[in-house]
């Protein structure tokens, strides 16, 4: 079946409404989801007779139960207004969100963007009130600000997820432009790089590189941070070149560990999957990992964080 018209105001409106009214729940506590997909059209799913093979999404849609929403809008059409749009229900405006930063990763700039300055409740604010065990989880881009814990004496405005409500994240501060997303962090990744079709690095935006000079260009270092309260700011990064295809690698394997360690516990989890290496028919060789790079992928050390983010002390 198909709802027209819902706008994401509405749909997190209703998904903030649902974990609050938990608070008074007596049965199971239900666990919440939210794939917010950049980098793909509406149109290019499969599921939508598009032409980039997405054949779980596809399974999803044709599910007992499944309401499929094929006139969908968010509160803007680019990445720090969707977000905002759907962490809080509202507007975007009304939380001063009104247009995307350019900031690639703490270590080269510091975002001064200032999302919901007077703190609006959130989705994961909603859980953590449900008083029904529930932890929370951010993992891809947050793009809403910095995630440092001591953002201000770097001229920045510290607001990660953590700041928002989320017990738990795991993501780039800004843009991920690649589907090798940190191979510019470090001179020895960047033989790993794999830039599409553009063939050199986007979204570059900073002074210098934490990984050196040439090749690693000024503002091309986007690296994955999490929360680690024994490291200095309040966050670790990864130091290791995360894999060829960061959504299913890094982002899945993430997100299954973060799972196994709420042992079924209930949990809400807001993940964004940046999509580009779905496949395209005709296209396979620019947009799809080829088999000596993920011969690479399985060769490498763990791209998993130094320790447990899901712990706590």
């Amino acid at each position: 079946s198909a709802v027209r018209q819902p706008t994401l105001d509405i749909m997190a409106a209703v998904l903030l409404t649902s974990v609050l009214a938990l608070g008074k729940y007596q049965g199971t506590p239900p666990s919440f989801l939210f794939i917010l997909g950049d980098d793909i059209g509406w149109a290019d799913f499969s599921y939508n007779n598009g032409t980039a093979a997405s054949p779980r999404i596809k399974e999803w849609t044709q599910a007992p139960g499944t309401i499929t929403m094929q006139d969908f809008h968010s509160g803007g059409t680019v990445c720090s207004p969707t977000r905002a749009t759907i962490l809080t229900g509202r507007n975007h405006f009304r939380d001063c969100v009104d247009y995307v930063y350019g900031c690639a990763d703490m270590t080269e700039c510091m975002p001064n963007f200032s999302f919901a300055p007077q703190r609006t409740y959130t989705i994961a604010d909603a859980a953590r009130a449900a008083n029904q065990n529930y932890t929370s989880f951010f993992a891809g881009k947050w793009h809403l600000g910095s995630f440092y814990n001591d953002s201000e004496a770097y001229g920045g405005i510290t607001s990660s997820p953590m700041t928002h409500g989320f017990d738990f994240f795991n993501a780039t501060v800004g843009v991920a432009p690649t589907t090798t997303t940190n191979c510019e962090c470090s001179e020895e990744w960047y033989k790993h790089c794999d830039f599409g079709h553009y063939g050199v690095a986007t979204h570059c935006e900073g002074k210098g590189n934490p990984g050196g000079g040439p090749p690693l260009s000024a503002g091309c270092c986007f690296n994955y941070w999490s929360n680690d309260e024994y490291s200095e700011h309040g966050v670790t990064n990864l130091t290791t070149p995360s894999p060829d295809n960061d959504a299913r690698d890094y982002l899945g394997d993430t997100f299954v560990r973060f799972l196994e360690a709420r042992g079924g516990a209930p949990f809400l989890a807001f993940t964004t999957a940046i999509f580009h290496t779905l496949e395209h028919p005709k296209r396979r060789k620019s947009v799809m990992i080829p088999r000596a790079a993920n011969r690479r992928c399985q060769e490498r050390p763990s791209t998993r964080p130094p320790r447990s983010i899901f712990t706590r002390a």
